[in-house]
Parts: structure tokens; C-alpha cells; sequence
């Protein structure tokens, strides 16, 4: 009975220690990258990543639409998660750049950007609400591109990007003229969610020269 028990001893030592040994630590803080989910408050409805990358002191950091963001200082939350990844550092108006900056607490993939291509040129958007759609270029101007392509509400932010898959610009708003009525905005919007359309797109260059984002040259 001793030898039969100095026998299962051992083996069984060997079944409960990894039960018993602490579970590895999950990561606190998930991954954001260009065309995933991001919202600035708990209850938001959630727009889409645009950029990301790591500052000149060596900080990470996203970018998404500046309407997505009410001020300096609001959490960010990646996807559905109740777990901040982040903070908002800067916020840029609608009609001026319309980025948010965010402060992201990990690691991000660094987004290689472009002054965009000709009018004309066929390139394609990622949104969290229809995913990529592409079209062609209608116009450029020093600080928007205008893109005739599907896009929705929570598409807002995220990337556009050329036929070399480099980000050229985050996605704003419907080309309508700045007197546009809200609901009439809306509707737009609503109306229109299955055909392509003429969507603002803030020019991805512009927004990393005013971060100071360096990598925007290679």
C-alpha cells in the first residue's frame, strides 16, 4: 500500500499543479487599428479608427473623426469593450480637420499615409457600419477628398485609402453644402444607404502634419 501510494503521489501532484498554478494575466489593454470600432464614451454610438501610430515621443496613438469626440480629456473605448484604451489629447472641428486625437494605452500598427491621387482614381473606404466600399475620386481640395462611395453614420473616421493600400484619408461627412439643415442631413444619410454618394474625406497628410505624425513621408 506505501509503494502504490509513493507511486500515485507524484502523478497526481503532476495533474493538480497546473490547476493550481495562477492563470497568465490577460492584456489590459486591446488593440486598435485603422477601420475597427472606437467609441470616446461609454454610451456612444461609435465611429471608426482612421490612423494610428506612435508619436514623436514614442507615445501610440489612433485617430478618428473630430465629431466623434466632444472634448479633451474623454476615455476612449475599442469595440463594445468597457475598458478604456485611451484618451482623447486633441480634438479638430468639423469643418477644419475633424480628427480626434487619442492617446492609446499599447501597441499600435503604424499607418503608412499619402497625399491622395488624381481625380479620377479609383480608391476604397473601411467603415465599422458597411465595411469597404470604393469608388472614384470626384474632387481634392487642400484639406478634403471627395469620394463617390457607399458610406453610413459610424463609418465616420475611418480610413480611405489608394490602390497601394496607403491611408490618404479619414472618412468625415456627406458633400453637402455647409447650410444643410441637420434632419435634411439625415436623411441624406437614410435615403441613400445602399447607393454610392459623394462622402468628405479629411485628408490623411494634412492630419499627420498637424500631429506631427513623421511617418506620413515614407
Amino acid at each position: 500500500m506505501v509503494a502504490i501510494r509513493r507511486t500515485l503521489m507524484p502523478a497526481l501532484a503532476a495533474l493538480t499543479l497546473p490547476l493550481l498554478a495562477p492563470l497568465a494575466p490577460a492584456s489590459a489593454v486591446p488593440t486598435v487599428s485603422p477601420g475597427s470600432m472606437l467609441r470616446i464614451t461609454v454610451g456612444e454610438y461609435g465611429c471608426t479608427v482612421g490612423m494610428t501610430g506612435t508619436d514623436r515621443t514614442g507615445q501610440p496613438f489612433a485617430v478618428t473623426a473630430g465629431h466623434c469626440a466632444s472634448k479633451v480629456g474623454d476615455l476612449a473605448y475599442p469595440g463594445l469593450s468597457l475598458d478604456p484604451i485611451g484618451t482623447v489629447r486633441a480634438v479638430s472641428k468639423l469643418f477644419d480637420l475633424d480628427y480626434a486625437l487619442i492617446r492609446v494605452n499599447g501597441t499600435v500598427p503604424e499607418t503608412t499615409v499619402a497625399a491622395p491621387p488624381k481625380v479620377g482614381q479609383r480608391v476604397c473606404k473601411t467603415g465599422r457600419m458597411t465595411g469597404v466600399t470604393c469608388g472614384p475620386i470626384t474632387a481634392v481640395t487642400a484639406k478634403d477628398i471627395v469620394v463617390r462611395v457607399k458610406a453610413f453614420p459610424g463609418d465616420s473616421g475611418g480610413p480611405l485609402q489608394d490602390q497601394a493600400g496607403r491611408v490618404i484619408g479619414i472618412t468625415s461627412r456627406a458633400n453637402l453644402p455647409l447650410s444643410t439643415p441637420p434632419i435634411a442631413a439625415i436623411g441624406h444619410w437614410g435615403l441613400q444607404l445602399a447607393s454610392p454618394k459623394e462622402v468628405r474625406f479629411v485628408r490623411a497628410d494634412r492630419i499627420a502634419a498637424r500631429i506631427g505624425y513623421t511617418p506620413a513621408a515614407r
